[in-house]
């Protein structure tokens, strides 16, 4: 009896495996092997809104997927940089798989201190959208900072 257990357990943790590595994903047409921008009706357009700055260190932004389709594989990221000697340099990415049309998307970067004028870029791109891009410039005193409009 305990030859039997231990002979299906060999199979089961050790052979069996193998065979699923063995299987030949070029035969699977549902498989997505690049990420190609996608054209025609299903486009759709993204705009960023607004940059705030406020105490605390805080950066928000908003977009918004002006669209009427739904965007998919969302990428959104917020790059922070300057400051007396350049010793500001932060940078934060986010992400969805799809953001339905006309929703909008509140994001913040936390704990930035520093002294000086900063430039922040908000980039946001979707494999149906093309990239949009807003820079701001602010002055940061300590852990306040200002956007200039």
């Amino acid at each position: 009896m305990k030859k039997i257990l231990i002979t299906g357990l060999i199979v089961l943790f050790f052979i069996l495996p193998t065979f699923a590595y063995a299987v030949n994903t070029e035969s699977n047409t549902n498989a997505i092997k690049i990420k190609q921008p996608i054209s025609g009706d299903n486009q759709t357009t993204l705009a960023i809104q607004q940059i705030h700055g406020g105490p605390w260190g805080i950066i928000s932004a908003t977009w918004v997927n002006n669209g009427s389709t739904t965007a998919y594989d969302v990428f959104w990221k917020m790059i922070v940089t300057g400051g007396f000697y350049g010793n500001i340099n932060r940078s934060e990415a986010w992400g969805a798989i799809y953001t339905p049309p006309h929703s909008l998307t509140y994001f913040t970067l936390h704990r930035i201190y520093g002294l000086g004028k900063i430039t922040i870029v908000i980039v946001v791109r979707a494999l149906n959208a093309p990239e949009v891009s807003k820079t701001a410039t602010a002055v940061i005193i300590g852990p306040f900072i200002y956007v200039e409009k």
